[in-house]
């Protein structure tokens, strides 16, 4: 929700003047495609708005900053509509601009700017000025609204996406219960802003490793889809592909495919070939295929998936970053191990330079290297990257992931012959994981554990362990 459209331009300033100002430019941009009026060109989509946004720098809404506003808005969700970003994000900016001038820095249409711009800048990548944008949102609306309302809770979810994304796990999870918090409040029954914030939910969850409490949650939104959502509506696509990625997550495979190809075809039906949005699917659907084994189907996706990426967003982008690793984590498995490292260190030194040392994407980068310098024989470079890795995941607050680093290290310190140490590593994290619930990780780390005492010639230690 909250999009300028054509329609919601004139809905919105339908007051004399404005909305005369209004209609008759779109009835211009809209006119300028019609073959009758073309003058004999072909005009794309992209044309007919570059066209648009001439006339409107040449001044043809001049002394109708609101009309002219609104206008620049639509225009904005159209660009972004094409991926053309850049175009997009000149749009709202001076939308935002004369909003801010013509109704004051608090009026509920600079929220609705601000908030355009912030999730702009979060598609692109720019997520502290996303962030300041979204935040400037926020306040905004807690002026208008102190007991909160349905655009609070859009602007609260906004916002604890860009702090995922900058490693701000903690702050993310207090804003996204915040977010489904007073969306109940304002909801007693199914309603599409509730399904929303179980989606934003659920897949935070997920992406911090909390799966048993990410699948009731996603379960809960999926049954209030059909009450709530239209068969080809954008927010039932994204719940779709959210409950894709938790079932993957969660080792689901079969059902995550099936959702995922369902979601794929909406996406066809909604937005055809575009590239951002089948990049995305790709991605999406090749990790599924990959974590079934299915590594010859799941190539050429993701192949696809990063070369859409990298089009789209140029290859700094996050984005670029993940189809960089999916991809190599194919070829580790079809012992392609060069390949996979290299592109396994693309990805690192994207996610470095974007993000951070601290990010948890870049632990994740780190541990991917360990896995494929133990595979290739290098066991102390694998120690070293799931050291870091354990490191930067434990500062986060993912112990989930830690562990993994943790047992990964130890693993290349025992084939390095340093058992003892791999055995002192191992039970110091246990030691602070001593209430975590049971993982397949905490139980690899018994294993491990089994197996330095087996070196040590300790068999009655390690049955034991193993028990």
């Amino acid at each position: 929700g909250g999009r300028f459209f054509a329609t919601d331009a004139l809905g919105a300033a339908r007051q004399g003047a404005k909305a005369e100002a209004v209609s008759a430019f779109l009835q211009r941009m809209l006119r300028s495609a019609d073959p009758s009026f073309a003058r004999g060109r072909d005009l794309s989509v992209r044309a007919v708005l570059d066209e648009a946004a001439r006339e409107i720098a040449r001044g043809s809404l001049r002394g109708e900053p609101e009309a002219e506003a609104r206008v620049r808005m639509a225009l904005g969700d159209a660009y972004q509509d094409l991926t053309s970003l850049d175009s997009a994000r000149v749009q709202y900016e001076a939308a935002r601009s004369l909003f801010v001038a013509a109704r004051g820095a608090s009026s509920p249409e600079a929220a609705d700017a601000a908030l355009a711009l912030g999730r702009l800048l979060n598609v692109a990548g720019d997520y502290p000025g996303a962030r300041r944008r979204v935040e400037e949102s926020l306040a905004i609306r807690r002026r208008l609204a102190p007991r909160g309302d349905d655009r609070t809770v859009e602007v609260l979810g906004e916002l604890s996406s860009i702090r995922v994304k900058e490693g701000r796990v903690a702050e993310a999870d207090t804003l996204q219960r915040q977010a489904l918090a007073l969306a109940r409040r304002l909801h007693a029954g199914p309603h599409a802003v509730v399904a929303a914030a179980l989606r934003q939910r659920a897949e935070q969850l997920a992406f911090s490793s909390r799966f048993d409490e990410a699948e009731p949650v996603f379960r809960e939104a999926l049954a209030m889809a059909p009450l709530v959502y239209e068969a080809d509506d954008p927010g039932l696509l994204a719940l779709r592909q959210n409950a894709a990625f938790t079932l993957n997550l969660v080792g689901r495979y079969a059902e995550a495919e099936t959702v995922m190809r369902a979601a794929l075809a909406t996406q066809r039906t909604l937005y055809g070939d575009d590239p951002r949005h089948l990049g995305d699917a790709y991605a999406r659907l090749g990790a599924i295929l990959r974590n079934q084994g299915r590594l010859a189907e799941a190539e050429p996706l993701l192949r696809d998936a990063l070369a859409r990426r990298i089009a789209v967003h140029a290859p700094a982008h996050g984005d670029v970053q993940f189809s960089r690793a999916d991809l190599a984590s194919v070829f580790e498995r079809t012992g392609r191990l060069a390949a996979a490292e290299s592109l396994f260190v693309l990805a690192h030194a994207g996610r470095l330079a974007l993000l951070g040392p601290k990010h948890p994407a870049v632990a994740s980068s780190l541990l991917e290297l360990s896995r494929v310098t133990a595979a290739r024989g290098d066991q102390a470079a694998a120690e070293r990257y799931g050291l870091a890795g354990a490191d930067v995941f434990r500062e986060a607050g993912i112990p989930s992931q830690a562990i993994v680093g943790v047992v990964f290290a130890g693993q290349a310190m025992l084939a390095q012959g340093r058992g003892a140490a791999a055995d002192s590593l191992v039970r110091a994290e246990l030691a602070r994981q001593r209430d975590a619930r049971p993982s397949l990780w905490i139980g690899s780390a018994y294993e491990l554990l089994a197996e330095t005492a087996l070196a040590r010639g300790r068999p009655a230690e390690a049955d034991t362990l193993l028990r």
